[in-house]
């Protein structure tokens, strides 16, 4: 027979309530809650130094800073979603990831090696233009490789 040990938290003796905090406060700044599935620590939901922690097996998987930035692999993320150390799978009958800009300019997917953008593909919103272009070693601007505008193709214009 399985056995389960509860905690409830309840006010006034009455469990079914709204708005109940379970409040971990910590004189070090490192408060959390662990979960521990009987062989050893399962997981850990940390607050340090202003950022929320979601760890296993004692490593971060996934941080949220207090400037709404989220990182997955990373405890120090630099973007809105910063993801390090794998691939991100996106599975559908009919996948889409969508980049939408929230101006009348250009959105982008890059592709970058070590850092350095290395290929690019662009959508123009001011004329319409689509362009895949990359970059040549040693070199600090694109090629434009291939330019879709207006149903005319030009290729390394």
């Amino acid at each position: 027979m399985t056995k389960y040990n509860w905690i409830w938290l309840c006010w006034n003796d009455n469990c079914q309530v709204d708005n109940v905090l379970l409040n971990l406060t910590s004189t070090d700044d490192y408060a959390g809650l662990e979960l521990n599935d009987g062989t050893g620590i399962s997981a850990k939901i940390f607050g340090y130094n202003g950022q929320l922690q979601l760890r296993t097996n004692d490593n971060n998987r996934m941080v949220i800073e207090t400037g709404g930035n989220v990182g997955i692999g990373t405890s120090s993320p630099s973007q809105l979603l910063d993801i390090n150390g794998g691939d991100v799978n996106i599975s559908d009958t009919i996948p889409i990831l969508s980049l939408t800009s929230t101006g009348n300019s250009y959105t982008s997917l890059s592709m970058n090696s070590n850092g350095i953008q290395k290929g690019l593909i662009t959508y123009h919103a001011s004329d319409g233009a689509l362009e895949l272009s990359h970059r040549e070693a040693g070199t600090t601007s694109n090629n434009h490789d291939l330019v879709i505008k207006e149903g005319n193709v030009g290729i390394g214009t």
